[in-house]
Parts: structure tokens; C-alpha cells; sequence
């Protein structure tokens, strides 16, 4: 009896949070970045690619990343089997 009702408090808590977070995320727009033009001519992205190769930036740390990724979770899986300190 003293469950239910309980229940029926926390139930009431969590519909109220998840109006209040609904209601709050309604005043949001749904694209803030829609009436942004952000593109640049193509021939200016070819200038500074050939200035600064972008691509190869981005690949270059795209790989640094997943070894990086690796080194830790290695690590840390030698750390939780106690093979290092």
C-alpha cells in the first residue's frame, strides 16, 4: 500500500521532469545552422588544398587517433589484469 504509493510519487516526479526537459527542447528550433551558407566556391577549396593538404591531415590524425585509442585501452587492460603498474 505504502509501495504503490511511493510508485505513484516517483511516477508523477519523472512525467513532470520529462514535460519540463519536453517543453524546453520544443522552444529549440530544429536546424540552427539551415539559413547558415557556410559553402565555399571550389576553387578556393582547391587553392587551399594545394597550399595545405587538408586530406592528408585529416587521414594523418584519423590513424594517430585509433593508435592512440589503442594504447589506452591496451593499457588499461594490462593494468587491470596487473601485468603493469
Amino acid at each position: 500500500m505504502i509501495a504503490d504509493f511511493f510508485i505513484i510519487i516517483l511516477n508523477f516526479f519523472i512525467r513532470l521532469i520529462a514535460s519540463v526537459v519536453t517543453s524546453v527542447t520544443d522552444l529549440l528550433p530544429e536546424d540552427p545552422f539551415a539559413s547558415l551558407n557556410l559553402s565555399l566556391p571550389a576553387e578556393i577549396v582547391g587553392y587551399m588544398n594545394w597550399c595545405f593538404p587538408f586530406t592528408l591531415v585529416v587521414e594523418t590524425l584519423a590513424v594517430w587517433g585509433a593508435a592512440m585509442l589503442v594504447w589506452y585501452v591496451i593499457s588499461i587492460l594490462l593494468r587491470v589484469f596487473k601485468v603493469i603498474d
